[in-house]
């Protein structure tokens, strides 16, 4: 992923072990694919270890930044049942931009970037067939599930994706199944709803722009080896 958009609210605490993890808000209003409008954005970052500790005393409320790092969504079930996930970015390059950029605050005193940048790409195998299903307004909506691995130290960590993707993208990505090679790319999008106890609670999603279905290269036998016959020698 790389985002674009202005840092707020950087935290750096650490685990009862010592371990240092810096977590921060970034957020922006980044343009659609097609130009056609501006959508905000709300994305949970966090950076790891001592890069956390070197980036906390300058980092600066508000100030435009680029991150480009990987995506994780964190799953739990809820006391009621219900299935809960959240999309954030670990860090692997966190960069304070200088320039004349314009933003603005929302409500809750954090700052927005605009014209900010918002662009992911995943690529993973489907876990199941993408779910399809309309809205009351007749929209075709996909939902598509990824799993991606990535390398973490001497193993692989599994990553767990659910993308929507709508109307003419949903009905090509229909044709996806179960344990195809997919790569997706998209934006984050944000979610907000109101809980059993009244409290508004808010998400992130990734939203696809593109879905195409890859195709994965067989392994081949290598041939048997042959032995060269070895030149014949004459004798006088």
């Amino acid at each position: 992923a790389h985002l674009i958009g202005c840092l707020n609210n950087p935290k750096l605490r650490h685990t009862p072990n010592g371990f240092p993890i810096l977590e921060l808000t970034l957020a922006g209003d980044a343009p659609t694919p097609d130009g056609q409008k501006t959508l905000p954005y709300y994305v949970g970052v966090t950076v790891l270890g001592k890069y956390a500790t070197f980036l906390e005393p300058v980092l600066k409320h508000g100030a435009p930044t680029s991150v480009i790092g990987d995506l994780h969504q964190d799953r739990w079930t809820t006391q009621d049942g219900q299935q809960k996930n959240v999309t954030r970015l670990t860090a692997h390059s966190l960069v304070m931009l200088d320039g004349p950029f314009r933003t603005r605050e929302d409500a809750r005193g954090q700052h927005r970037l605009v014209g900010a940048r918002n662009e992911i790409l995943i690529v993973g195998n489907l876990t199941h067939d993408p779910d399809l299903r309309r809205t009351p307004k007749g929209h075709l909506i996909a939902r598509i599930n990824l799993a991606t691995n990535t390398r973490r130290g001497a193993g692989e960590v599994t990553n767990y994706f659910t993308a929507t993707a709508w109307n003419q993208l949903a009905h090509r990505a229909r044709d996806l199944k179960k344990g195809d090679l997919a790569l997706l790319e998209g934006r984050i999008s944000n979610e907000s709803w109101v809980d059993a106890s009244g409290k508004r609670r808010f998400t992130c999603r990734v939203e696809a722009t593109r879905v195409e279905r890859l195709h994965q290269a067989r392994r081949t036998e290598a041939p048997p080896a042959t032995q060269t016959a070895k030149p014949e020698t004459a004798t006088t």
